[in-house]
Formats: structure tokens, C-alpha cells, sequence
């Protein structure tokens, strides 16, 4: 039976002593290790510190010109506490200070409820409020996935800031009354549809229900729409709507079949 002795000095042992206390060698040896990784540890986590001091007492002027470029220079943000803007608020106390005074930092937005469930719905309706609250009124852009019956609750979220919406993505993936994300938007100047899986509701396609609100979006300059197939296309320029648009500059493009790279319309609706 081993004896194994705790009090034994810690650092390295003698090869005689290896040799007539193999056990006792390798105890030794690995709280040896330990120690030294536990220094190392103290160490970098002092560095840290350091570090994190001297960013939060950095100008604030400096600081925000550090947080635009955290952002990501194109496309829209997705609302993750591991990410920026997010992150930025939970560094420390001025951080999240700074950050929620930005309102730059809150302005571009892709919403997915997807995931959400009814458990977690009051959560994700925070969530977004708070981010909207944050703008200050400025303008919003907005990249918005409604698939199936994610129209409803999606209104429901930005609702009470349609009049910040200046700028608009949307994508229907099956969606069920789509008519309702392009209902009464007083302020939006480009809207993007991207239709990639139609689907057809009492004899109604997505095509079909969001052209009435789009042609009354009034202050609408850009308007772009992926269609799911040249057939589209066809029947959306034989409704040729009465627009009352102003210089509206519309894309059009088709991306099926795939023996058609890239099918574009420019056309210019009259006032």
C-alpha cells in the first residue's frame, strides 16, 4: 500500500527520487503543472483587465467611432448578444451607456421569428421593442423572413415604428396574407420583395396580394421584386397597374428556370 504524502514541497523531483516513489513523482509533478497554470491564467486575466480598463476610458467620441465600425458595413443586424450592436452593451457600464445613446447603432434590422415560440414570444417581443425604442425616431431598414403565418405577429412587432420604416427587404417563403407587412408604410422609399416559394390561398397567389398595397405605398422611389418564374413576370406586366408613383424606378427579376441567369425590367410608372 502507497502512503501518499500531500505536504511534500511542490516543483520538480529527483530522477532517485522518481525511481522510489513513482506515484508520489507524479503527484508531485502534476500540482507542479497545476500551480503553473494557474499562474499563467491570474496572469492573462490581469492583462484583461488591463486592457478592458483602458478601452472604457477611452474618449467618448472614440468609442463611437469604434462601435460604427463593430457594425457590419453592409446588409442588416441580427439581434444576438453575441454580436454588435448587442455585445457592446454588456462589456461594462459606460459601454452599454454609449451604445443604447446610439442610435446609429439600431437602425438596420433583420427580423426572423421563426424560431420563436409561445413560450418564449413575450421575450422576443421585448427584445425587438427595445431594439425599435433605441433608434430615437430615425429611419429604419428593415430585413424582414415571413414564412407561412409569420405575418400577423411581424406587423404586430414593428407596428408602433411604421413611421421610421424608410427601407425594406422582404422575403415570402409560403407566406399567408402577405398583404399585410405592405399595408399603410407612410414613410418607406424602397421596398425589395423576393417571392422564392409562392403558394396559392383561396385562388389567391402572393403576387396577386401584394400588388393593391404596394401601388398605394405613395412616398415608394425604389421598387425591386424576384419573382419565382418568368410566368410572373408576364402576368405582372400585363396588369399594369395605374401607379400613383412619381419617377418609381422598378426591378424586376426572375431567377426560374435556371436556364435564365438574370431576367430584368426597368420600368417607370407615371404619376
Amino acid at each position: 500500500t502507497w502512503r501518499i504524502d500531500f505536504q511534500t514541497p511542490i516543483g520538480p523531483t529527483s530522477s532517485s527520487q522518481a525511481e522510489a516513489h513513482p506515484i508520489k513523482a507524479v503527484i508531485g509533478r502534476t500540482k507542479y503543472l497545476r500551480q503553473r497554470l494557474t499562474q499563467k491564467k491570474v496572469a492573462i486575466m490581469n492583462l484583461h483587465e488591463e486592457l478592458v480598463s483602458d478601452l472604457c476610458h477611452l474618449p467618448t467620441e472614440v468609442l463611437c467611432h469604434i462601435f460604427i465600425h463593430c457594425l457590419l458595413q453592409t446588409g442588416y443586424t441580427l439581434p444576438n448578444s453575441k454580436s454588435p450592436p448587442m455585445l457592446l452593451t454588456r462589456i461594462c457600464r459606460r459601454w452599454r451607456e454609449i451604445a443604447t445613446d446610439m442610435p446609429s447603432l439600431w437602425c438596420r434590422l433583420s427580423m426572423d421569428i421563426n424560431h420563436a415560440t409561445s413560450r418564449n414570444w413575450r421575450q422576443t417581443v421585448f427584445c425587438y421593442d427595445s431594439w425599435f425604442k433605441r433608434t430615437r425616431g430615425r429611419p429604419l431598414s428593415l430585413e424582414i423572413m415571413c414564412i407561412k403565418n409569420d405575418t400577423t405577429d411581424l406587423r404586430t412587432l414593428f407596428q408602433p415604428y411604421v413611421s421610421q420604416i424608410s427601407s425594406l427587404k422582404i422575403t415570402f417563403d409560403k407566406a399567408v396574407a402577405p398583404e399585410i407587412l405592405l399595408n399603410d408604410l407612410p414613410a418607406l422609399q424602397e421596398l425589395r420583395v423576393d417571392i422564392s416559394h409562392d403558394v396559392v390561398v383561396k385562388n389567391r397567389d402572393i403576387l396577386a396580394c401584394i400588388l393593391p398595397p404596394i401601388s398605394r405605398l405613395f412616398t415608394l422611389h425604389s421598387l425591386e421584386l424576384e419573382l419565382s418564374s418568368c410566368c410572373d413576370i408576364e402576368r405582372f406586366s400585363r396588369l399594369n397597374p395605374a401607379w400613383p408613383l412619381d419617377k418609381c424606378q422598378s426591378s424586376i427579376y426572375a431567377t426560374r428556370p435556371p436556364s435564365i441567369d438574370l431576367l430584368r425590367l426597368f420600368l417607370t410608372f407615371p404619376h
